[in-house]
């Protein structure tokens, strides 16, 4: 994230609030299609990778991948938080979700077996991301990100995974899908390569 961190730095100094929305827009679509396209993908790399008994790794995979996105996401609103010194809220925020992953932890494992452990995750990075868009709203920088666009993101990402996991027991639809949305990914990063290089610069 070291790209949108330096823009960021810059255009709260410059208070170029529009700019740093713009690009972050544009920072988390690419980063979601990215990852979107590996989960379409994924029983392909796990094949190629440890075989036909890691196969069912798949589906534990995909919460995984849903954690990651939202990592993602409430990471954007850290970054502002650390410029802006705001360590004691980070820790807090920090403290309180290990908790209750801990705790989810312990109810669910039990009851749902390894599993439970990548939807807790989940469940810990979304009270994450809630937690900090709420502590860099009260700072008064709510306007810095779209608030409306990361949610839509967040909720995106969550449908699409259920999508996915459906579509990972039907192997000749999902294999269709993931050709077509790379083949599209492929052409829109080569007429945008240009634009793409200089945003991450």
């Amino acid at each position: 994230e070291l790209p949108l961190v330096v823009r960021l730095e810059n255009y709260l100094k410059e208070k170029n609030i529009d700019n740093i929305r713009n690009f972050s827009k544009k920072y988390i679509l690419i980063f979601f299609m990215i990852v979107y396209g590996m989960i379409l993908i994924m029983p392909e790399i796990l094949l190629a990778l440890g075989g036909k008994e890691y196969m069912e790794a798949k589906f534990i995979l995909l919460p995984i991948a849903l954690g990651a996105i939202y990592q993602f996401l409430y990471t954007l609103f850290v970054n502002i938080e650390q410029l802006q010194k705001k360590t004691l809220s980070m820790s807090i925020a920090t403290v309180v979700t290990a908790i209750i992953n801990c705790i989810s932890n312990f109810i669910f494992i039990n009851k749902f077996g390894y599993i439970a452990a990548a939807y807790t995750t989940v469940a810990s990075y979304m009270i994450l991301l809630a937690i900090h868009m709420g502590i860099v709203y009260k700072m008064g920088y709510s306007r810095v990100y779209d608030y409306k666009f990361v949610l839509l993101i967040a909720l995106l990402g969550a449908i699409m995974i259920g999508i996915t996991n459906a579509l990972y027991l039907m192997t000749s639809i999902r294999i269709v899908i993931s050709i077509s949305y790379i083949t599209v990914m492929l052409i829109l990063i080569y007429k945008n390569k240009e634009k793409i290089i200089k945003d991450l610069k």
